[in-house]
């Protein structure tokens, strides 16, 4: 199943079969304005929004349910915890990651009454990981998404410190930051892993250059904690994973090498190894790029899979980071790709130029009448959380919505009011 066909089931349980949310996990849902009103080529079936606000500092993150006016009809925080909503689950139920001061974090499943369904703490991760052989992990972060077969899969970091690369040596090693994809069974248990320390080069640095304190040194950018320097090398920052149904593979995003990538999990049977690499100095080759100057994504957020769609497509949110930190004038894009994995070549189906530029966070989805959403979760002013709707037409599409929040946001989807909320 992919994310058009999980948003259009989620919750399928109407909000009242689970009953209210307790008053002490509501939030306080930032303000909205409406800068475009729906037009009439607007998904309005899609007429709710689930978004995930990093609000303020005692409340450090909050799920919200809203109208396309920005009215809410349902919230979540854990009060005192950071915590920030992932993914949408057909059947009524939403994916967090939180922890407590960058402490044993946590991946759990809610239902709409707040009441957890299931979740795994870092702790009991790491104790399954060394039974089976695996490296230890330093945090969960940026993903936890529902597999077709009821399985979760996750993202987690882990480091290690290196002598001969990224300009470590043996009198002064350097900390270097990983990622590890963990896929949780029904019952929460690892049961396939997948180390990027195993399969992805080393010898490629952060393109640019990030690094990450320790938390206690004001590292909560989502990159700490670490555990063996007071700073490491930030070389992937992966982001987000998607299923492609067609071969059982997974998609995963990295964000600091500029890269999308495909890996052979085969439904759990994989070994595990790179399929192929998408982006600059990648596999592929792009043919059709309609005058647009740079045309590969950088610093890209929320990659998507979307085969139901003709031509099949993957969409992202392209932040821009590498493009704007040569030309400040450059902004923040959303971007539908064509991929042939035969002949490994690319070309741009749809490329939307939004008027700044959003450094971090965001999302892409295909509405069901096929227009495209994407938010921005970092741009700039008061209102940092801003979101279109866009017709598809030519290169460019349509504007046929638009949002913005007064905070910043991880993610937000657009769902089907005909769910139960």
């Amino acid at each position: 199943m992919n994310h058009a066909q999980t948003l259009a089931l989620m919750l399928a349980l109407p909000a009242i079969c689970v009953g209210p949310i307790p008053a002490q996990v509501r939030c306080t849902v930032p303000a909205a304005n409406v800068t475009l009103q729906p037009t009439k080529y607007a998904d309005t079936g899609d007429s709710m929004m689930m978004t995930s606000f990093f609000t303020t500092d005692s409340v450090r993150g909050c799920a919200a349910l809203t109208n396309l006016q920005g009215v809410p009809s349902w919230s979540y925080c854990v009060p005192g915890e950071h915590m920030f909503m992932t993914r949408a689950v057909a059947g009524g139920t939403v994916l967090l990651i939180s922890n407590a001061n960058f402490g044993d974090f946590t991946v759990s499943e809610i239902n709409l009454a707040g009441t957890t369904l299931g979740s795994i703490t870092e702790a009991s991760a790491n104790t399954q990981l060394s039974t089976l052989g695996q490296q230890s992990i330093i945090d969960f972060n940026h993903e936890a998404m529902r597999l077709p077969n009821g399985y979760t899969a996750v993202i987690a970091h882990n480091e290690a410190l290196y002598t001969d690369e990224q300009g470590g040596t043996p009198q002064d090693p350097v900390d270097i930051m990983g990622d590890e994809i963990l896929v949780l069974d029904t019952n929460w248990n690892v049961v396939w892993t997948w180390n990027a320390f195993d399969w992805l080069p080393v010898s490629r640095p952060a393109v640019l250059g990030e690094r990450c304190p320790a938390c206690s040194l004001g590292g909560a950018d989502g990159c700490c904690p670490i555990t063996l320097a007071t700073k490491a090398n930030d070389w992937l920052h992966s982001n987000s994973l998607a299923y492609d149904s067609l071969d059982g593979s997974l998609i995963m995003s990295i964000r600091s090498q500029d890269w999308v990538i495909k890996i052979d999990y085969n439904n759990g049977a994989g070994d595990g190894h790179l399929i192929w690499t998408l982006g600059y100095q990648g596999d592929f080759t792009m043919l059709n790029t309609p005058g647009i100057p740079s045309p590969w994504f950088s610093h890209q957020h929320d990659v998507e899979v979307w085969v139901d769609h003709t031509p099949g497509v993957i969409t992202l949110f392209d932040n821009g980071n590498t493009r704007h930190s040569t030309d400040p004038s450059a902004t923040s894009r959303g971007q539908v790709l064509t991929i042939d994995e035969q002949n490994l070549e690319v070309n741009i189906f749809a490329n939307v130029d939004f008027p700044f530029y959003s450094s971090g966070y965001g999302t892409s989805q295909i509405l069901d009448n096929g227009n495209y959403w994407w938010q921005a979760g970092a741009g700039p002013g008061p209102f940092q959380t801003r979101s279109f709707e866009y017709q598809p037409s030519g290169n460019t599409g349509i504007p046929a919505y638009a949002i913005q929040f007064e905070d910043t946001a991880y993610r937000s989807f657009r769902l089907d009011a005909a769910s139960g909320f």
